[in-house]
């Protein structure tokens, strides 16, 4: 066993026995670097392929957030315009069933007032009906009522005035 202590005892420590080749320290630490190197070269490959990975990620998010905020533009847009739309029809039913308020008031009031105040509105604007009052105008003919009975019309006197009052309905008629 002395023998081999002596034997280790005599090879120098900055040498290394591999394979039964004598390798120095220098000769080690080159290939540790090659070695080192080529993992930091692996590493720096995968470093790359992960910032792709990373912006191509970041490109589709902010596609779809172009797309979500679109597509969300679009929807707002269809709801203004039904929107007016609605209210447009709602000043088109109010100004046929309230026409003095219609006259008085803006479009976008017509629209904002509720039925009750319109109804109030339209009583207040519309124009006053006179009752007979029993006093009558001097000055305005007199109304005689016909006499006898009233003339009946014949058939012929009937198209005659027909076609006296109304022409094109008459030239409608004998199209058909």
């Amino acid at each position: 066993m002395t023998e081999e202590r002596a034997s280790e005892t005599t090879q120098p420590i900055t040498d290394e026995v591999v394979g039964g080749e004598t390798r120095t320290i220098e000769q080690v630490e080159a290939e540790y670097r090659s070695r080192q190197a080529g993992k930091d070269r692996e590493n720096e490959a995968l470093r790359q392929e992960l910032a792709r990975y990373k912006t191509a990620e970041s490109q589709r998010m902010a596609e779809a957030d172009q797309r979500r905020t679109a597509e969300l533009g679009e929807v707002e847009s269809l709801k203004r315009q039904l929107g007016e739309e609605r209210a447009q029809r709602i000043v088109e039913v109010r100004s046929a069933r309230f026409p003095n308020a219609a006259d008085v008031l803006d479009p976008s009031a017509l629209a904002a007032m509720d039925d009750a105040k319109l109804i109030a509105l339209e009583e207040r604007l519309a124009p006053k009906r006179v009752q007979g009052s029993g006093v009558m105008d001097p000055n305005a003919a007199p109304r005689n009522p016909p006499q006898g009975a009233p003339h009946e019309k014949t058939v012929d006197e009937l198209k005659a005035d027909l076609e006296r009052y109304a022409p094109d309905f008459v030239e409608t008629l004998r199209s058909q």
